[in-house]
């Protein structure tokens, strides 16, 4: 089992990414499925309108990545440099020059193109041979073999749209006084909001289904990986295996829905009752 596979960032409490500029790309074939255009090219025109607060430059494009329609040349518009902002200078400070050549995975939204050189997979950097060729079969990814799970940066957040609460007023007469350890529960949902499947979530050795040898994306298999160890447990499934409906999770700049991979704890309050809390996996 790859290490970089199974490295999870566990965000116990997600409310607001307050620093969008410091995080780490997404998966490539996700952001190249949600892009409009992925292209290499060069920067041969740079312009600041009188107020010089924002600069339009265009890319001649020597490759185009993706299907569909292949302008050779596109444009997109910047706030600045900091020189001509006041001197506000942050993380998300960085410009490109005429000359300069780029890989650029450029989303549309609202009618708006434009990509950004944080969180993302777009790159001063050149083109690798290795990029190359992943970026070509890229086209061939087909999205709805995998459960996804959350990433901030291309999808709507998701949570429940069965009450759990409710769920778990049946159990509150239960305590559960000797449970030391919460439990995690995954549970599959599909692109209708449907959840299909829900089992405790394999700490050892989870199996991997990879559904394509050149794609770096994998799909833990969600399925019957041991049965519960005590009553706790036994009710905590119970619940989860109560909780039917979910948000359909989907790309931020448009409607396609994806299968989604989700996650309840179960753990016990002071009172000794069950409480459950939504949790975040993100797989690299």
């Amino acid at each position: 089992m790859k290490k970089r596979v199974l490295t999870l960032f566990i965000l116990l409490l997600i409310t607001k990414i307050t620093n969008a500029c410091d995080c780490s790309p997404p998966n490539v074939f996700l952001e190249f499925y949600s892009s409009k255009y992925v292209f290499y090219g060069e920067v041969i025109s740079k312009t600041y309108p009188k107020d010089s607060l924002t600069y339009t430059f265009t890319f001649k494009v020597e490759k185009h990545f993706k299907d569909g329609n292949q302008p050779k040349t596109l444009s997109f518009t910047w706030p600045s440099e900091s020189k001509y902002r006041d001197n506000v200078e942050s993380n998300c400070d960085y410009g490109v020059n005429i000359g300069e050549k780029l890989l650029v995975f450029a989303q549309e939204k609202k009618d708006k193109l434009n990509f950004g050189l944080n969180c993302s997979n777009s790159t001063l950097n050149g083109l690798s041979i290795s990029d190359v060729t992943r970026l070509n079969h890229a086209n061939k990814f087909n999205i709805l073999n995998y459960h996804i799970n959350f990433d901030y940066v291309l999808f709507n957040d998701t949570h429940p749209v069965t009450i759990i609460d409710s769920l778990i007023k049946p159990y509150k007469s239960k305590n559960y006084a000797d449970v030391k350890e919460g439990v995690i529960i995954m549970l599959d949902v599909d692109t209708n909001g449907i959840v299909r499947k829900s089992n405790f979530w394999p700490l050892d050795h989870p199996e991997l289904n990879k559904v394509d040898s050149v794609i770096s994306l994998y799909d833990i298999i969600n399925k019957e990986y041991r049965q519960p160890k005590n009553d706790f447990e036994i009710d905590a499934l119970a619940i989860a295996k109560g909780i039917k409906k979910w948000q359909v999770m989907r790309f931020k700049n448009g409607n396609s829905p994806v299968n989604s991979r989700q996650y309840i704890s179960f753990s016990i309050d002071k009172n000794h009752n069950i409480k459950w809390k939504q949790f975040y996996f993100m797989i690299n």
